[in-house]
């Protein structure tokens, strides 16, 4: 469970999330996986906005060369009023 407290002018956000983690022996891939589960919190309080459909990853796989190739992807929908810039620098 996130809870991510905003300024004054903007709801605050929450979101819930089932993290899976797994390991391919064969091909040396390490993967860490997440989705939204907020349906195991209890009913949001006051203007708290809850994150939709939030998923993603972290993939690590060898390179081939010694090292490490990392892959990065996440998703959500942030809801309510939200200024584009703000939301743009969070992701970052």
């Amino acid at each position: 469970h996130t809870f991510i407290e905003l300024p004054l002018m903007m709801a605050d956000r929450e979101v819930a999330l089932r993290v899976r983690h797994s390991h391919d022996a064969a091909t040396g891939v390490h993967r860490v996986e997440w989705v939204e589960a907020n349906d195991v919190l209890p009913p949001p309080k006051g203007e708290v906005v809850r994150l939709a459909g939030a998923s993603g990853y972290w993939e690590f796989r060898p390179d081939g060369q010694g090292g490490t190739q990392a892959i990065h992807l996440t998703r959500a929908e942030i809801g309510g009023s939200f200024p584009v810039a703000l939301g743009d620098r969070l992701m970052k």
